[in-house]
């Protein structure tokens, strides 16, 4: 991807690949790219709501219920 090339470390770019990746069915790769998106932008609720989906998608309930609770009480 040109945008993650040119900066590796923007949070939209980021979130934009966990998004294309989860689209695709590869949710582990989603992951990865939603988890460095929330390393650098840690309250936004949209992202705390893709990371719970993409555990949820990976079978993983106890985590996607404490990405969805984190969610929940971020404003």
């Amino acid at each position: 991807n040109k945008a993650y090339a040119i900066d590796s470390n923007n949070t939209q770019t980021l979130e934009n690949l966990g998004v294309a990746y989860g689209i695709q069915g590869h949710f582990n790769q989603s992951l990865s790219y939603f988890l460095k998106a929330l390393a650098q932008n840690p309250t936004k609720k949209q992202l705390l709501n893709n990371i719970s989906q993409t555990y949820r998608l990976l079978g993983d309930t106890k985590m996607a219920n404490q990405y969805l609770q984190q969610a929940q009480q971020t404003p």
